[in-house]
């Protein structure tokens, strides 16, 4: 079953030298002379039957060719009839078989897995996170029982730059957006270091919250949306990763908050750590609160970032206590992150509905479909895009718009 030799890294040589020394029924040694050829007895009968037509008389072998034949098929019971005749009437005759071992270095743990865990624990876990010495899994009810095992097996794979695997138990839940977790193999410690473009941050796993898939995001927001100087407002800031970045990679001035103290504390000390201190501010408060003072700022933030998906449209009533009274000196601009599905009922995207939700959460008295249209007609310049999917028809949409005056007076009005 050629299946069998899928995902084997580097591939099997399928046609190698026969070993010195190695003898075969006519005498001869080998020597370098011979090879061994490997066949997919799925590939032959396609070749075979695409040439059948053309075998014509070869078909008929001698006594000798029979010979040839016979010996054939009991070397290579896999290979159809008709490919052997073929081959007898080639005078192609058969050598001694060799066995082909495949170590494990060269397999992936998912294979490695398909052939050690039970049936009831098949298929293996599919993905996983790794976060600086940690690789993290998700595993599955029916995968729990084999734990250990699995966590070996991908320990043994993925050493050295992996010396814990751990796997979430529960749900990310909680004000902090935390989880608790278990150890399946290697060394008991969620102290992580890890480099993201040149920064190096630290922070423990088990205390705050943390995606590598996030990454990008953080990449596109930093190479498209900021300028050098602008000042960054970041209302979730988790462990300073986009705070420090924009300072080292833009010279940003960060100001930074975070519900979570330990989140906070990492964000100061990794910003100290990679030598932009004097560029990040750091709060531990509630959102809200945060936001509300952003408006106090001379001038006002360049930017906003509300990254939680789960409920960062709530946050942005707070929006209606920045001052409207005098032209603004910045026009802020808003970068939500949310959760949202496509309406098939009324036809529309996952971004035409997050960018709905947006405009409820700073007008609630608009008509859900209208909102884009509204917003624009306030200036906002509203633009959307689809992040990533985290469930069926489930995906992250980011939604940016701009904070006019506009806006403002409309928010304080209604």
């Amino acid at each position: 079953n050629m299946e069998e030799l899928d995902g084997i890294h580097p591939r099997v040589k399928l046609v190698r030298d026969v070993p010195k020394g190695a003898a075969d029924p006519n005498g001869d040694d080998g020597g370098g002379k011979r090879k061994l050829v490997l066949l997919d007895p799925s590939r032959v009968v396609a070749s075979v039957v695409e040439d059948e037509e053309d075998i014509g008389d070869s078909a008929k072998l001698s006594q000798e060719q029979h010979d040839i034949f016979k010996a054939l098929r009991q070397t290579l019971p896999g290979i159809p009839s008709n490919a052997l005749r073929e081959l007898a009437c080639n005078d192609v005759q058969a050598g001694p078989s060799f066995a082909v071992s495949i170590p494990q270095e060269q397999q992936t743990h998912s294979r490695i897995l398909q052939k050690l865990l039970p049936p009831e624990a098949q298929p293996p876990p599919a993905g996983y996170e790794q976060v600086g010495h940690v690789l993290h899994l998700n595993l599955k009810p029916h995968h729990e029982p084999c734990g250990r095992l699995i966590g070996d097996v991908m320990l043994e794979k993925l050493k050295p730059s992996v010396r814990s695997v751990i796997t979430k138990v529960g749900d990310i839940d909680g004000p902090f957006r935390t989880y608790d977790m278990k150890v399946l193999a290697g060394e008991d410690s969620t102290d992580i270091t890890l480099v993201e473009h040149g920064v190096t941050l630290s922070f423990d796993l088990s205390k705050v919250y943390w995606s590598t898939r996030l990454s990008d995001q953080r990449t596109r927001s930093i190479e498209e949306e900021f300028q050098p100087g602008h000042v960054i407002a970041d209302a979730f800031c988790g462990v300073g990763a986009l705070c420090v970045r924009a300072a080292v990679e833009k010279d940003c001035t960060v100001v930074a908050n975070d519900l979570n103290p330990d989140a906070v504390k990492y964000s100061l000390a990794n910003a100290a750590g990679n030598g932009v201190e004097d560029k990040v501010m750091a709060t531990c408060g509630d959102a809200r609160d945060f936001i509300a003072r952003l408006g106090d700022m001379s001038p006002l933030p360049h930017h906003l970032m509300l990254n939680f998906p789960l409920a960062s449209t709530d946050f942005l009533s707070t929006l209606r206590s920045w001052p409207s009274i005098e032209p603004l000196d910045v026009e802020t601009s808003v970068h939500v992150y949310t959760f949202a599905r496509g309406d098939k009922e009324e036809r529309r995207d996952a971004a035409d509905v997050a960018i709905n939700m947006v405009a409820n959460g700073l007008l609630p008295y608009i008509n859900s479909n209208e909102g884009q249209e509204i917003l624009n007609d306030l200036g906002c310049q509203v633009r959307a895009r689809e992040v990533r999917d985290v469930a069926p028809g489930k995906v992250v949409i980011w939604v940016t718009f701009k904070v006019t005056q506009e806006l403002l007076l409309k928010m304080q009005n209604t």
